[in-house]
């Protein structure tokens, strides 16, 4: 698989809720920064990806780029919280046949009101 079919099938995984399979194009070593966490290991990304997609409503793909090395998403997501549609861009490392490496990026105002609340 090149980095396109790479980021696209793990795109197509999480959005579908289909989280065990989302984990086999990421390595175990990850590195994710995001707007809210930070994480070095895929297993506890996946932890937080799980409480993210229950609050999940749709993904709308808006434009992606690939190059052999990566790539980047941009994408609206709408959620069932007051947050509601979250525009987000994310950006991808492929090492090895896996995603290595994942930035995040969106204005989390909304949702860090939210977690103040929990």
């Amino acid at each position: 698989m090149d980095a396109k079919q790479i980021i696209e099938s793990y795109y197509d995984a999480w959005t579908r809720n289909n989280l065990s399979k989302a984990r086999t194009f990421l390595d175990d070593k990850i590195t994710f920064s995001g707007s809210i966490d930070k994480f070095s290991n895929a297993d506890d990304f996946m932890k937080e990806l799980s409480v993210f997609t229950g609050m999940v409503k749709s993904v709308k793909l808006i434009k992606a780029y690939f190059d052999e090395n990566g790539g980047v998403q941009l994408y609206d997501v709408e959620t069932i919280s007051p947050a509601g549609t979250i525009r987000t861009a994310e950006f991808f490392s492929i090492t090895k046949g896996k995603i290595s490496d994942i930035k995040l990026i969106f204005d989390a105002t909304e949702l860090r009101k939210l977690m103040s609340q929990m």
